[in-house]
């Protein structure tokens, strides 16, 4: 079954099932995950029949908040009031805004969420959004799969873990329990990654098209990264041997390091005061700030030993489902981490496939240098590209070493900042 066939299949359900919206998108969801097992045909691929599982009992899991309220979605749904109608009466007016204001104004990746359910469903509630963005992103994961098997831009191997990642990892599962535009965020990454490649295999109007189509996305979505896509593009055009490339690398790193240390320890101390994260007010962190930033982002929210009083704010909801997410999403992100700076240039050397993934990756995960002092969703879109890990058994990091680490810095935080575990149990 194609991509094309298993939309139509899928949107044929949600046309002929508009009276239970709920049911209608959990069934459109799984014909998008069977192509995705379908594809894959691989035995460990059908575990991604868990998705619509996992995405319904969040939707479930909320505790005093709704889909509408919890994260961002106060900002997203009341920008959304705003430019839906304007679109629709005043586009000039918004083009207007955009050019004034910035891409970001228009949060585009989120459009498919607010504008959906009232198209395909009468008076939708929280839970029938929520659903139907799980439906998008499944569908958004999917045609990528159909782009990168046709184009045969990834070797198929690494194709199964590239794409149960974006679909099963508590990361991305987390993701979509919020509102949020960044898993067409991730989507753009994804497929300028897949379009560019397949370019400079053969260049043809579709994969011309689709890389014009992915510029656009990350323009509209987080415009921010654009500098960094361009920069892995001179580096594969050019292919600069490893001395350059390290002088090119190093030297981005030194100058992000300076810039963002100055920008960002108002952010420290901010967080520090709120206990929001756990970081030392003040800290002088000079060279190490860029893994400090990675590290922070990849385990946050941090530290563990504070959820029970995050759970039942804004940002998780009374959701212990969706912040529990955050733990083995923790763990798989510093397991990551942990693999390539233990072995970087033997996975470098590897085969021609990780090498590019590897550094469209590392490239694009600098855009986070840059950022306040960086969360989980925010480098998660660049965690796919080192997906390829999960099935490379040379050079391992045993998982209990990164538990390990994460224990003692959930008891470094502890002892450095003075609390007492006993207040949080």
């Amino acid at each position: 079954m194609n991509w094309i066939r298993s939309l139509i299949i899928s949107l044929f359900l949600l046309g002929c099932l508009r009276s239970v919206s709920v049911l209608a998108l959990l069934l459109a969801t799984t014909v998008l995950c069977g192509y995705v097992a379908g594809t894959l045909r691989k035995p460990v691929s059908y575990w991604v029949f868990l998705y619509p599982v996992v995405g319904y009992a969040l939707a479930q899991g909320f505790a005093g908040y709704t889909f509408f309220e919890v994260g961002d979605g106060p900002t997203y749904f009341t920008v959304m009031d705003e430019i839906i109608p304007r679109l629709r009466n005043d586009i000039v007016g918004v083009l207007g805004l955009v050019a004034a204001i910035g891409p970001k104004y228009l949060n585009a990746g989120f459009l498919p969420t607010a504008l959906l359910p009232g198209f395909l469903f009468n008076n939708p509630d929280a839970e029938t959004y929520q659903l139907t963005q799980v439906f998008v992103h499944a569908g958004l994961v999917s045609g990528l799969l159909g782009l990168t098997t046709r184009w045969d831009v990834i070797c198929e191997p690494y194709r199964t873990p590239v794409f149960l990642f974006m679909l099963i990892s508590p990361g991305y599962l987390a993701l979509l329990a919020y509102p949020t535009r960044h898993h067409v965020t991730s989507f753009s990454i994804f497929l300028f990654f897949i379009s560019l490649e397949a370019c400079l295999a053969k260049r043809t109007p579709g994969r011309l098209l689709a890389l014009g189509l992915a510029v656009v996305l990350l323009f509209l979505c987080k415009a921010a990264l654009l500098p960094f896509v361009l920069l892995y593009s001179l580096v594969r055009l050019y292919q600069p041997n490893r001395f350059w490339l390290n002088l090119i690398m190093g030297s981005l790193l030194l100058v992000s390091t300076v810039y963002a240390y100055q920008y960002v320890l108002p952010f420290y101390d901010a967080r520090y005061a709120a206990e929001t994260i756990g970081v030392f007010r003040g800290a002088w962190l000079g060279p190490l700030l860029p893994l400090y930033k990675y590290v922070m982002a990849l385990i946050s929210p941090f530290p563990y030993y504070k959820f029970g009083l995050m759970v039942d704010t804004v940002a998780y909801g009374g959701n212990w489902l969706l912040l529990s997410l955050f733990v083995p999403a923790g763990v798989i992100g510093l397991w990551l981490l942990g693999r390539i700076l233990l072995s970087p240039r033997r996975l470098w050397q590897y085969d021609a496939d990780t090498r590019r993934l590897f550094s469209y990756g590392g490239i694009m995960s600098l855009s986070i240098l840059g950022g306040s002092t960086g969360f989980m969703l925010y480098i998660l879109v660049f965690l796919p590209f080192f997906a390829p890990l999960f099935v490379i058994r040379e050079y391992p990091l045993p998982i209990v070493l990164v538990l390990l680490a994460l224990l003692l810095l959930n008891v470094a935080v502890l002892l450095m900042n003075g609390d007492n575990l006993f207040d949080y149990l």
